[in-house]
């Protein structure tokens, strides 16, 4: 049985979106689990390929260091390297360290949603093995 402390939840809403955030660490198995949303994505590649995006498709993440808007910024790219956005921005210094530490970090698409206001709502799943320190 799992102590209390052992596990983590946090859900946070990011201001700019009000779209959810879940965060659930895991330490005594050195793991993170994450669902969130693509930021950004009417700003790139996404809108030309929304048709081609399957769920459960993997997901590549990619720091990019010289951000000017964000230092710990990670984008996210399909498997043919077509950028879709970026991780919330609230979210990206959870996840930079670990990808730092070229720590196992996987991800990928969890839903597609045509329908949603402004532009599709994209969600994603990341989930993070860090080795014990």
């Amino acid at each position: 049985m799992k102590k209390k402390s052992d596990v983590k939840t946090t859900v946070v809403r990011a201001r700019e979106s009000f779209k959810r955030i879940i965060i659930r660490q895991d330490f005594t198995k050195r793991h993170v689990h994450v669902r969130c949303f693509v930021a950004g994505y009417h700003y790139h590649d996404g809108e030309s390929i929304i048709d081609l995006l399957k769920e459960k498709e993997k997901m590549l993440l990619i720091r990019e260091f010289y951000n000017p808007y964000d230092d710990n910024a990670i984008a996210v790219y399909t498997a043919d390297y077509v950028q879709l956005g970026y991780l919330p921005k609230v979210l990206s210094p959870l996840i930079a360290p670990h990808l730092e530490k070229k720590n196992d970090v996987q991800c990928r698409l969890t839903r597609i949603n045509r329908k949603a206001y402004h532009d599709p709502y994209v969600r994603l799943e990341i989930a993070v093995r860090f080795p014990l320190e």
